[in-house]
């Protein structure tokens, strides 16, 4: 009876282990971690068409070893915009984002998110800073990441909409 017991005590401490995910600046700087649940709807534009984008998930896979993976960003509003594909980390456990964007209208906070399609929630929400309608740029990545998951990334701005691109690679 111990040994059976033990056994299910150490089952039940294996699965109670999880691992954390960061975001930080490319560049010296301060990381930000926020998990947070996903309820809004989103859209994009396509091809000059809006197409509603609710929770719904990419389901084709971008490899980055091969090519970096470049995103349209536009009319980034209070909800995620997600990448249409999803990939896998560097040997490093990290997946870098570099971003070019502008306000439409007012200064606003940009948001960069990294969703684990495997475990099925955003597991971080990186705060970019203040975007203008002077534009910024700049580049981050995630790290601690498990080699084995698919990762969506995804962006919003709030409380102003924002336009631009995004180059996520290794």
């Amino acid at each position: 009876m111990k040994k059976f017991l033990s056994i299910v005590i150490a089952t039940l401490l294996l699965f109670s282990v999880s691992v954390s995910t960061f975001a930080a600046e490319s560049e010296p700087g301060s990381a930000s971690c926020e998990c947070v649940d996903i309820t809004d709807e989103a859209d994009f534009v396509l091809n000059g068409n809006i197409i509603a984008r609710s929770t719904s998930l990419p389901t084709t896979y971008h490899k980055l070893a091969g090519k970096n993976y470049s995103a349209d960003l536009q009319v980034v509003g209070k909800s995620w915009l997600y990448t249409n594909k999803y990939y896998h980390p560097n040997g490093d456990g990290r997946i870098y984002v570099d971003y070019d964007v502008t306000a439409d209208t007012q200064t606003t906070t940009f948001y960069i998110g990294l969703y684990d399609l495997t475990n099925d929630k955003l597991v971080v929400e990186f705060d970019a800073g203040e975007v203008r309608t002077s534009g910024k740029d700049g580049s981050m990545y995630f790290y601690n990441l498990t080699q084995s998951h698919n990762y969506a990334v995804c962006f919003r701005a709030h409380p102003a909409s924002l336009n631009g691109r995004a180059v996520i690679r290794h």
